[in-house]
């Protein structure tokens, strides 16, 4: 089963983020120029809380080399509590990725702060009839019954039964996928043209909520290859193509998640996978299309996913593109 919502915890940090503007992926990510109806809500409603601490620890952290990027901020989030409190345990995965225990430690005590002065429970009482509507909107995309038991057939191994879509209103151009102790989270956001009739194989939901939910059965598995003291060619500027990927693991993760949404959207619902690659070619991942070959043949082998992924790996160094002169190591 997979449970939609739209969490509490992550749209406060997220109105937080896109009122601070705290550095260039907040910008982009956190839009509140875009002029549909909730937006302009979020604008009207907060924007007398701009010089509130909390905006201006944000900025802070965003200043930090190991800041607020890609998944950190949502994880961040996560560390409150539902009634938006802060008990002063950060959990270990965010520990892992950002920098400066004490300055998350204040910027949390100062969120739940902004939650109070705000009275933002009561902006997201108000508005949960709109929340409920997108909730309705995008499970009627991604109607895939026993979830779970198609992906242990696919992999071979078990899996969580824990699938949850974290609709994030504010958040514009960016998704996440996050693996927690509760199950496996897939963070969307709402685009630009939310206000518009969306439709699942042109906008691409279905793609969007596989894509964050692979995550979880890639990342883990390339820095277990890595760790184990593999090395692998890769010219930087084919990863340095790529807006917003600037190391060799986050490119390699992207393209083994890519590959893995195209094959199993064609299982589920029989998209023309050329179109898709193409479209990845396009935007700078070269290697999509090798690392589908390689899944077909993993999934003619009697063998579990994690067992097989070097091979998912190695499939990168099958493309003539792939090995070039003044390679690095990784």
């Amino acid at each position: 089963m997979v449970k939609f919502l739209v969490d509490k915890r992550t749209e406060l940090i997220s109105i937080i983020l896109a009122l601070s503007q705290c550095n260039n992926y907040a910008e982009e990510h956190f839009n509140l120029d875009i002029k549909d109806d909730y937006r302009m809500d979020v604008v009207d409603y907060f924007s007398k809380f701009k010089r509130h601490p909390s905006i201006l620890l944000a900025k802070e952290l965003g200043e930090k080399e190991k800041g607020f990027n890609y998944d950190n901020p949502l994880l961040l989030a996560l560390n409150l509590e539902p009634n938006m409190t802060f008990k002063g345990q950060l959990s270990q995965n965010i520990l892992d990725e950002i920098e400066n225990e004490d300055l998350l430690g204040r910027f949390l005590y100062q969120v739940e702060d902004f939650a109070k002065i705000s009275n933002f429970n009561d902006f997201y009482i108000k508005h949960n009839p709109y929340y409920q509507s997108k909730i309705k909107q995008l499970s009627s995309f991604f109607e895939v019954k026993n979830f779970a038991h198609f992906l242990e057939n696919y992999f071979k191994e078990p899996a969580t039964d824990k699938f949850v879509v974290n609709i994030i209103p504010s958040l514009t151009n960016s998704n996440h996928g996050i693996k927690l102790e509760d199950g496996v989270w897939a963070c969307v956001g709402l685009p630009s043209y939310d206000n518009k009739t969306i439709n699942p194989f042109d906008d691409g939901y279905t793609h969007i909520i596989l894509h964050e939910f692979m995550h979880s059965f890639v990342n883990k598995n390339t820095l277990k290859y890595l760790n184990s003291g593999a090395t692998l060619n890769i010219d930087k500027s084919l990863f340095r193509a790529v807006k917003h990927y600037q190391s060799q693991v986050s490119y390699i993760n992207d393209t083994v998640v890519r590959a893995l949404t195209i094959r199993l959207r064609e299982k589920l619902y029989g998209i023309d996978k050329d179109k898709f690659f193409e479209i990845e070619k396009r935007q700078g991942f070269s290697f999509v299309r090798e690392i589908y070959n390689e899944l077909l043949v993993f999934e003619k082998q009697n063998t579990k996913w994690s067992e097989y992924f070097p091979n998912m790996i190695k499939a990168f160094s099958k493309s003539k593109d792939f090995l070039r002169e003044g390679k690095d190591k990784i």
